[in-house]
């Protein structure tokens, strides 16, 4: 008869309780008398400290049910059913498992014979009482801390940059969160900078350039776009983001928002880069939880460059939206213009419609991209000319070499120059003949476009703009060739991709468009609108 084995899990939730080493040794105490009880040797042992059963990744845990599937396991032995999962679902998966492999859950608080159906009823019960008790020991949790928020006190973990943490004046054993005036500058400084329209990229590198660390770390995109979006900044601590069950954010009305501490950064300015971002997010296509008005992301000031974002305005029976100028808002670079939203987007709408959908514009377009095929075309007979002359060059010169080589006296030659020489062109070569591959591996851009389809591609257009009521929409669709919009004091200027104007929408109207816009060089075009009158006394 073959030796039983077992393993044993242990784990506290608690990272006091891990430090302090409190159950863990009792655990495995107690597990290594029960594995004696049954008869078995122990395998090896898998301890998680500090980590919930409820939520979070448990590294030992999830090593222990594989080593029990993988190696003749006859016993999973750990402290009590709250110990294996507080959570049904992975409760009955974990234990499916070990079913599975032939392996027997073995609780050392209590003992649970899961082959009877009393038994199993019985391990079910417990499954739902350790969920209930996690569920509310988290309630507990989150209000403890809440109310500490409340008081002013911190909750621990590492201080955003721009604080610190100092001991409670009134309370020595508690701490609260201040401003770090060196730190803070710089947070300010990053606020304003994306203010201005510079990107996470462009913010980070300045900030690098300068020696300006994040506490002795380079700054990078994502830290600093958890920066931007912290409300820390703004003095605000945040609960219930995030349901604790499904991990998904929770709409922002059901936030508990307190303010707990003094701010780094103006109410203000936070609220002109929180639309900024949204609107950067919406220009990429991506959801927007804030702006639902067309144009926002692409409209830029004609007078400074910077980004328009959208603010609102109570009349005395509704609310108005403008775009406004970021930069005179904030800088007061120039005078603030205003613009109304609704009156902007149908008449850009129109304007769009009207000139870039236009037969004569997609006609152009189609026509230009054949043209850029022929181009293309010739390009590609030039550049191979050009690499099979340079590969007979070489090859001559490889043969002079060997020529010179058989013909002289091994005394008369420095083979030490000659080699390199060798090697150089001997590589050249190659180099050449993987460029005259790839040359002639290219195919011609094809374009089978009809001036029919050009008409049935208006049409759709048309037709998508019209019947599309939703501005998140409408916005995807115009950004996937509309790269800005310059609003100036007397005209407005767009600059679009026509390829992707074409290309990009073709599909859904004729499936044999077959064209590589890389080919063409992707330029831009520019046209400029006359503002209508209104929009100038608006501004």
């Amino acid at each position: 008869m073959s030796e039983k084995k077992a393993l044993i899990y242990a784990r506290v939730s608690a990272k006091k309780q891990a430090d302090a080493d409190v159950s863990i040794p009792s655990q495995l105490e107690r597990g290594r008398v029960k594995a004696a009880e049954l008869g078995a040797t122990v395998a090896l042992e898998f301890v998680d400290a500090g980590r919930s059963a409820f939520k979070g990744v448990r590294a030992d845990f999830e090593a222990a049910i594989e080593y029990a599937e993988l190696y003749e396991i006859d016993f999973f032995i750990v402290w009590s059913s709250s110990r294996f999962a507080r959570n049904r679902y992975d409760a009955a998966i974990n234990k499916r498992r070990l079913d599975k492999a032939g392996v027997r859950l073995v609780y050392i608080t209590s003992d649970i014979d899961r082959d009877t159906d009393s038994g199993r009823i019985f391990d079910a019960f417990l499954e739902i009482i350790d969920e209930s008790r996690s569920i509310e020991t988290s309630r507990d949790t989150k209000r403890s801390l809440i109310a500490n928020a409340r008081q002013g006190f911190f909750n621990g973990g590492t201080p955003c940059y721009g604080f610190t943490t100092e001991v409670h004046p009134e309370h020595k054993k508690r701490k609260r969160l201040v401003v770090d005036d060196q730190e803070a500058v710089v947070v300010l400084e990053i606020f304003k900078m994306r203010a201005k329209g510079l990107g996470s990229r462009s913010i980070c590198r300045n900030l690098n350039d300068r020696g300006l660390s994040n506490r002795g770390r380079r700054w990078n995109k994502s830290v600093l776009n958890n920066l931007l979006r912290n409300p820390i900044v703004i003095g605000q601590t945040v609960f219930n983001k995030k349901n604790s069950a499904t991990n998904r954010p929770r709409p922002k009305e059901e936030w508990i928002v307190i303010s707990t501490h003094k701010p780094v950064v103006p109410i203000e300015l936070w609220e002109i880069v929180q639309t900024m971002m949204e609107e950067a997010a919406d220009n990429t296509m991506s959801a927007s939880s804030i702006s639902t008005w067309t144009f926002t992301g692409l409209l830029r000031c004609g007078e400074c460059g910077a980004p328009l974002y959208t603010e609102s305005a109570s009349g005395r029976t509704q609310k108005y939206w403008y775009y406004i100028c970021s930069a005179a808002k904030l800088h007061k670079v120039h005078a603030v213009k205003r613009y109304r939203t609704d009156y902007m987007d149908d008449w850009l709408q129109t304007i769009i419609t009207k000139h870039l959908f236009s037969y004569e514009t997609l006609i152009n377009i189609i026509a230009e991209m054949n043209a850029a095929a022929s181009v293309w075309a010739v390009n590609n007979k030039q550049k191979k000319t050009k690499v099979i002359s340079e590969m007979q060059d070489c090859k001559k010169r490889i043969g002079r070499l060997y020529s010179l080589l058989e013909e002289s006296e091994p005394d008369d030659l420095n083979l030490g120059d000659i080699s390199p020489r060798l090697r150089e062109l001997k590589a050249k070569q190659n180099n050449l003949d993987d460029e005259l591959q790839r040359l002639d591996k290219e195919q011609p851009p094809q374009i089978e476009v009809t001036e029919a389809d050009a008409s049935s591609l208006r049409e759709f257009l048309i037709k998508k703009v019209r019947e599309t009521k939703d501005g998140k929409k409408l916005r995807s669709l115009f950004a996937v060739f509309v790269r800005e919009i310059r609003v100036n004091y007397e005209d407005i200027v767009i600059e679009y991709d026509p390829e992707s104007l074409v290309t990009s929408q073709a599909s859904a109207v004729r499936q044999n468009l077959n064209w590589l816009p890389e080919l063409a060089g992707r330029r831009t075009k520019l046209i400029a609108i006359t503002l209508p009158v209104r929009f100038r006394k608006a501004a």
